[in-house]
């Protein structure tokens, strides 16, 4: 008898370690979903040491290969730290492993020696009996392979246990490219910030060497090079120009500033004359000209990328960026380096006009006149002052923020620099103040706007100071659109996001293969599904009707005759699916006139109230509408038993995006119905607004033109 109960509570004890085991590979699949947004080495070294756990081999490994092929990283589970150091380099998959990869199919064998394909593991490897091994893929892309050997307890894997490993390599290969997708977004972002950067760096030197000098050491940090250059093509009146390498940075071994650019049979030269870019990852693959290229030859440069310089009519210059190993260059270096060149062909051009166009400005009254045009012209606000800082000339903006001639008063007493502070307390600013924190300009007419202020002093042909330019920016605009683009990017990641996590849970749910869920319980998920996609339905259309009317169009109506009892039939068979256990009762005054409308966008209309009703109402409050006819107009009313509004809510009530704080939080919506509502009351020529008490309730009204 104690026999027999001492083998129950060892199989006991094993179904329950079997149980939290299953427990964590369950939760590895579930961070494997995640992976864009975890640390991939920790999540590859989890999948390792379940997986050996799961399919009680002593040793398992899981190798993630480049775009090359290459086996790049090497996660493994069983081995000491002695034992891992003593292993001189990654497999290099000429073997075993590289033959599961050619077939993409799950290999077992008892004994690995006994394998045609057992070859290529490094020398110190562990020594292997039973085996079982399987590709890392997704589609027609390879990631790796995943393998684990001598089955503890059995002299070979199981079929079973190939299954396992199929799905632990499926959902790993998920893993990887979703990081590898995070990583390029990331990495993408981080590009065009940088690049955002050393564009405005450039754009703001004057000079063509800065510019040069600037560009090469982006380069160079950009892409992680060991050698940087900018090759130019410099034209001679007499005949043709010389090419040389105008500067150069990194870590040089011979190669100075000046060296000359061979034109034939050299690989800048053919950038050059094609004006297209080279990408070579081992140059050590291509017949070169003997004596043609000299920064490979005593740079002893293995692989390189160069991007042609635009100008007017062929290339200006070469940007090139090298390594002194073969296969070092990184993923999208010929698209981030080509980005920069069009940057500094830009900049460089923006500094020797400025040159030409200073030297005009001496020389020619016509050019001073065309430049004065292009002042007037511009949209920022731009005073010129004397040392004495009185205005000597305003631009057409600036005039306009002045109202009157102010030429020859002081500058302060014309245009006052308020500095806002945390507080929101408002100081004088210097006039000569300078910087990246934004001021709020007072006009004399007193209104106040936000600018962004730039001085400069004027210096005449000796250097010599002889005033300053003053440039006020206007930060409305561009705090609108900050505004807009900040309001749709928090919809965008909570309103979106909230209908479409729940339909992917129920369809998690339903496609659960070792789950039988009964009618009713399908029914459910079904239902909550729709719910969700005519929310998500309704949020997309809402993003789309806003966006049309921000690029300037308007509701397109089809107007007709129609009752309203007809509109209110529409508009609430429309938000049925919304209106819960809210009762809804509807009072038409007698004698009713047809009214000119819309019946679509009506509809639209009174669903969205009615709906709003429902949402922000105690449940099982009821909700009325009612219709009075007012001439020449006729007067809807959706009335509920809410919390009320504010007076401030009140005055921003129909904005775009805006909604209350008091429920925002815990309340889904857009903050777009109510505009869209009045775009559409107004298309239709008549008006909207709201009553409301805070604490008993709202009333929302509009009005529709009586028809003809």
């Amino acid at each position: 008898m104690g026999h027999v109960q001492s083998e129950t509570t060892e199989e006991l004890a094993w179904l329950r370690a079997e149980n939290r085991l299953l427990r964590r590979y369950l939760g590895t699949l579930g961070d494997i979903a995640l992976a864009g947004e975890l640390p991939l080495p920790d999540l590859l070294q989890r999948i390792v040491e379940i997986a050996r756990e799961l399919l009680h081999a002593r040793y398992a490994a899981l190798g993630v290969l480049d775009g090359r092929g290459r086996v790049t990283a090497l996660y493994t589970a069983g081995l000491s730290a002695e034992e891992r150091a003593a292993i001189p380099h990654l497999p290099v998959g000429a073997g075993l492993l590289g033959y599961i990869i050619r077939e993409r199919r799950i290999v077992r064998c008892r004994r690995i020696a006994d394998h045609p394909a057992s070859v290529g593991f490094p020398p110190n490897h562990p020594v292997m009996t039973s085996f079982i091994g399987g590709p890392i893929a997704r589609g027609e892309v390879v990631y790796g392979n995943l393998y684990l050997t001598d089955r503890i307890g059995a002299e070979e894997f199981s079929p079973e246990d190939a299954e396992l490993l199929d799905l632990l390599a499926r959902q790993s290969a998920v893993a990887i490219e979703n990081a590898q997708r995070f990583a390029r977004a990331r990495r993408e972002e981080q590009t065009t910030r940088a690049l955002f950067e050393i564009g405005k760096a450039l754009s703001a030197l004057a000079e063509p060497r800065a510019v040069i000098e600037t560009a090469v050491r982006a380069a160079l940090d950009l892409l992680g090079a060991e050698v940087a250059g900018l090759a130019l093509r410099e034209d001679e009146p007499a005949g043709p120009g010389k090419t040389t390498w105008a500067v150069l940075r990194g870590s040089l071994l011979h190669l100075r500033e000046g060296t000359p650019v061979p034109a034939g049979g050299s690989l800048v030269g053919q950038v050059f004359e094609t004006g297209t870019s080279l990408v070579i990852d081992d140059l050590s693959t291509r017949e070169l000209t003997a004596g043609a290229n000299p920064l490979l030859d005593q740079e002893g440069i293995a692989s390189l990328v160069l991007v042609p310089l635009g100008g007017e009519e062929r290339p200006r210059g070469v940007l090139m960026v090298g390594w002194r190993v073969p296969g070092a260059v990184p993923d999208g270096a010929r698209e981030v380096l080509a980005r920069l060149a069009d940057r500094v062909a830009i900049a460089l051009a923006q500094a020797e006009l400025r040159a030409r166009e200073q030297a005009a400005l001496r020389q020619s009254e016509t050019e001073r006149l065309s430049l004065e045009a292009i002042f007037d012209s511009l949209r920022d606000a731009i005073v010129t002052t004397d040392l004495a800082e009185r205005v000597v000339r305003l631009n057409h903006q600036a005039a306009r923020w002045a109202g009157a001639d102010v030429t020859g008063r002081p500058i302060s007493e014309v245009f006052r620099l308020l500095t806002e502070k945390k507080e929101h307390a408002r100081s004088a600013a210097p006039m000569s103040q300078s910087g990246d924190d934004d001021v709020v300009l007072m006009l004399p007419s007193g209104e106040q706007i936000p600018v962004e202020h730039i001085s400069a002093p004027i210096r005449d042909a000796t250097g010599a100071v002889r005033g300053a330019v003053h440039v006020f920016r206007d930060l409305r605009p561009q705090r609108e659109v900050e505004q807009l683009k900040a309001n749709i990017i928090s919809l965008v990641s909570h309103e979106l996001r909230t209908p479409l996590s729940h339909i992917k849970g129920y369809a998690s749910s339903l496609l659960q293969p070792d789950v039988e869920w009964d009618p009713e319980t399908q029914r459910d998920f079904i239902a909550s599904i729709e719910r969700q996609a005519d929310r998500l339905a309704r949020l997309i259309s809402d993003l789309l009707e806003i966006s049309r009317l921000d690029a300037g169009g308007t509701a397109r109506l089809e107007p007709v005759a129609v009752a309203p009892a007809t509109l209110i039939e529409r508009g609430l068979r429309q938000a049925e699916p919304f209106l819960g256990n809210h009762p809804v009762t509807v009072d038409l005054a007698p004698d009713l006139p047809l009214v000119r409308a819309d019946p679509s966008h009506l509809e639209r209309v009174l669903s969205n109230l009615v709906e709003n009703a429902a949402k922000y109402s105690p449940d099982g409050a009821p909700i009325r509408i009612s219709v009075t006819h007012d001439p020449p107009q006729v007067t809807f009313a959706v009335i509920d038993r809410g919390p009320g509004l504010t007076a401030d809510e009140k005055a921003h009530l129909f904005e775009r995006f805006y909604r209350s704080p008091r429920v925002k939080h815990r309340t889904p919506g857009t903050g777009l119905g109510l505009a869209i509502c009045k775009e559409i009351i107004q298309a239709h020529g008549g008006q909207i607004w709201a009553e409301s008490v805070e604490g008993h309730g709202s009333t929302f009204r509009f009005t529709l033109p009586v028809a003809d």
